[in-house]
């Protein structure tokens, strides 16, 4: 049986058991964090805090805290992101987690959209949420003639797999975004409620059709992503307007 650590009153108790794995330790962490805070922002480091030779036991929604910090600019840490994004809602609280539930974080949500078109670019998150304001200016069409064209504005760079783990990209919907290189054509983008980030989630179902998909969902995380339409909680309020519940997901 676990001992449990209580760090000062007030804050829920860590399980401490020495037999554990270091995937269960690192599990254990996250979900410490997300009852401690009742938020997954701890989920917004997993852009960094992961690479192609992570354990391959973590969970997709588990930090792999041997990345060394070496490997992170600073600027792609989106830890540290500097203006107040909340995606899944401003005081809105995440699910509990239990610490007995091993290898599935649980969360409420929406899938809201999905990726079209993963473009060969890279870009910051302030520049690409610059694009909001940009394309609500863009009265004669002009911004979305130039990338139909091809041509890319000021903030983008060639992608480059040595020096970027984001890629530029466009939704179903024609919607600007910036997600994890490994994302597909084809992935979710959701909300989770709780969360200042957007995510790109891949559901486990190889036919997922979200039209047919029940209360529940099962998938993995790809990445957070940002789409600067949904990046301060209007997706959430609209929803909460129309009265539309929440899918529950099962993230493994």
């Amino acid at each position: 049986m676990p001992r449990y650590l209580h760090p000062h009153q007030g804050t829920p108790s860590f399980p401490v058991e020495y037999s554990k794995s270091v995937s269960e330790v690192y599990q254990d962490v996250v979900k410490y964090f997300i009852n401690r805070d009742r938020n997954l922002d701890i989920l917004s480091i997993l852009l960094t805090h992961r690479n192609a030779v992570s354990d391959a036991e973590l969970p997709s929604w588990v930090p792999d805290w041997h990345v060394p910090v070496s490997e992170i600019p600073l600027i792609t840490q989106w830890d540290f992101i500097s203006m107040k994004l909340a995606a899944g809602g401003f005081k809105v609280k995440a699910l509990a987690q239990s610490f007995d539930e091993k290898g599935i974080l649980q969360a409420r949500g929406y899938i809201f959209d999905a990726l079209h078109e993963i473009e060969n670019y890279s870009a910051t998150v302030h520049n690409v949420l610059s694009t909001l304001a940009e394309f609500d200016d863009d009265k004669d069409g002009e911004v979305n003639r130039a990338r139909q064209r091809g041509e890319r504005a000021m903030y983008a760079e060639e992608f480059d797999p040595q020096k970027h783990r984001t890629r530029t990209g466009s939704t179903v919907s024609g919607k600007t975004c910036l997600v994890p290189a490994v994302a597909r054509n084809g992935d979710c983008i959701a909300i989770l409620l709780g969360s200042k980030l957007a995510f790109v989630l891949r559901p486990t179902d190889p036919n997922f059709d979200l039209e047919k998909a029940g209360t529940t969902i099962e998938a993995t995380i790809v990445g957070p992503c940002i789409v600067p339409e949904v990046m301060f909680g209007m997706l959430v309020k609209a929803a909460k307007e129309q009265n539309i519940p929440p899918t529950h997901f099962r993230l493994a």
